[in-house]
Order: C-alpha cells, then sequence, then structure tokens
C-alpha cells in the first residue's frame, strides 16, 4: 500500500534587513537644515521665522516617511511612530529599539542639535558680520521679513489696522561691533511710508532685531 506524500508548504518570505541609510540622513538633519537656513540669509530669502520652521518640519517629515517606506517595504510591521516627527531623536530611538540595533543615529543627531545651538548663540552672532562682508551682501537686508512683522506686531500699528506690504530704500547708518543700525522706508496697507530703523543687536543671548518707527508720509 503506498502513500502519497503530501508536497511541501512553501516557507513564508523572510523579511528583508532594512538598511539604515535614511536614519542617518535624520541624524545628520539638523546639521543640514542649519546650514540651509544660513543659506538663505545669505542669498537674502525673504523667509519668516514661521516660515522657516515649517520647512524643517517639512524635511523631517518626508525623511521620516521616506524611513518608514523602507521598513515597511522590507516586511516589518511595527514601525517608529510618526508623531516622533515632534521629536526627532525619539524616532531613532524608537527605531533602533525596534530592529534590535546600536543607538549610534540617535547619538549623532543630539550632537548636532546641540552643535546647531551652539553655533546660533555663541559663534555666529561674532562671525555674522564678516560672514556677509565675505559674500559681498548688504547687511541691512538682513532680517527684512522679521523687520516686517515686527512692525505689524506695533500696539498701535495693530489698533490703526495697519500691515506692512513691503521695505526699500534700505540704508546702513551705524555699524558696531554689538549692533548694526539701518533705515528704511516701509509701506502700509494704509497707503502711507513710515521711515522706519531698525537693530540687528549681538547680546549673550543671541542676535535680536528691535525696531523704531519715526513718521508716516504720504506717497508722492
Amino acid at each position: 500500500m503506498s502513500t502519497t506524500l503530501p508536497e511541501a508548504m512553501p516557507l513564508p518570505a523572510r523579511a528583508q534587513t532594512p538598511g539604515d541609510g535614511w536614519a542617518w540622513v535624520i541624524a545628520i538633519s539638523p546639521l543640514v537644515v542649519y546650514a540651509l537656513s544660513i543659506g538663505a540669509i545669505v542669498l537674502q530669502l525673504p523667509l519668516s521665522t514661521g516660515a522657516s520652521s515649517a520647512i524643517s518640519l517639512g524635511i523631517y517629515v518626508g525623511l521620516m516617511s521616506a524611513d518608514r517606506r523602507v521598513l515597511r517595504k522590507a516586511g516589518l510591521t511595527r514601525l517608529p511612530s510618526r508623531w516622533w516627527v515632534v521629536l526627532a531623536p525619539g524616532y531613532l530611538w524608537q527605531r533602533a529599539r525596534i530592529l534590535g540595533r546600536g543607538r549610534a543615529a540617535f547619538w549623532v543627531m543630539l550632537a548636532g542639535i546641540a552643535a546647531t545651538a551652539v553655533l546660533q548663540v555663541a559663534v555666529l552672532p561674532r562671525y555674522a558680520n564678516r560672514l556677509f562682508t565675505l559674500t559681498g551682501q548688504a547687511s541691512c537686508t538682513i532680517g527684512k521679513a522679521d523687520v516686517l512683522q515686527l512692525f505689524d506686531g506695533l500696539p498701535a500699528v495693530k489698533q490703526a489696522g495697519i500691515t506692512a506690504r513691503s521695505i526699500d530704500d534700505v540704508q546702513e547708518v551705524a555699524n558696531t561691533p554689538a549692533e548694526r543700525a539701518c533705515r528704511g522706508i516701509i509701506h502700509g496697507s494704509d497707503g502711507k511710508h513710515y521711515l522706519t530703523e531698525y537693530y540687528n543687536t549681538t547680546s549673550e543671548q543671541g542676535p535680536y532685531i528691535r525696531i523704531v518707527v519715526h513718521t508716516a508720509s504720504e506717497p508722492m
């Protein structure tokens, strides 16, 4: 009596081993984002603080989405949460924990964040003047978008319902190691021109801008 043996069932495909390429890109992204922000300043791109933050968030979302696709393609069903985008080092920590790997990328990212903080607070204010001189950029174009935002935030301006449209005729009126004074004409939504002085000031807390509005005039 012969017995027919059942055919062997195929084994499930073994999950591929996902690479760490995107994880390392995420790890160095704080330095890349900071370099891009310096480039935007040098190129005189009118980016406000809010716009810069939105671009940075978009970069992190894109990088983490790319990495999650790689992990999913490798057969992983448990992925690092996308909500870690608000605290990117946490994404790398959770990723290493899920994959059972070392946390070198996590520590590199923390080091990058610390380095950008030091550059922003301690190094950049000392060398900003030299940087913009070497690149041939007019110093008073730095911070135009922030000046317009400060103008819009003045109590008298807000009460009058006026907003800043643009600023031109910008010129430097004073320059010291601690402060650079600039003057320009802000064009308001009310059709008037506002003679404005603003100051790029360096302090122990880092660079900041203060603004003084002098006079308003009717357009010619």
